[in-house]
């Protein structure tokens, strides 16, 4: 009936929203990419509307356009997102609204640093020492 139609419209919408483009939203997993599964994945994800998303390392296997498309629905989730990651664009394109708040985790402590980019850079000077 016209319910299961709009459930249907619904659900397409979301995987466009999500960066499954309409040709792909038919395909059987095994006929997409890693980053083309992994946008799949998050649209599952999020459409049960979770409060939080732990995502670790979720970069991994993705090339540029699916991280930014992962980042742009890391942005537009409405609820908590804790993200591991050493993918320096993918955390900054994730924080780069609001008032993200962005941690390093090193030798036991966990510290609240103002961008990956600095962090990054303290890092590198006292790995030359």
């Amino acid at each position: 009936g016209s319910g299961s139609y709009d459930h249907e419209i619904e659900l397409r919408s979301h995987l466009a929203q999500t960066g499954v483009p309409a040709e792909l939203q038919t395909t059987l997993a095994a006929g997409l990419s890693g980053g083309q599964r992994s946008r799949v994945a998050l649209a599952a994800v999020s459409y049960q509307r979770p409060h939080i998303l732990l995502l670790d390392e979720p970069t991994n296997n993705l090339d540029l356009e699916s991280v930014g498309a992962l980042a742009d629905c890391v942005r537009r989730f409405e609820g908590g997102v804790l993200i591991v990651s050493h993918d320096q664009y993918f955390v900054e394109n994730c924080c780069a609204e609001g008032e993200p708040e962005i941690y390093a985790v090193g030798d036991g402590d966990l510290s609240r640093v103002e961008s990956f980019a600095r962090y990054r850079a303290k890092a590198m000077k006292r790995l030359e020492k």
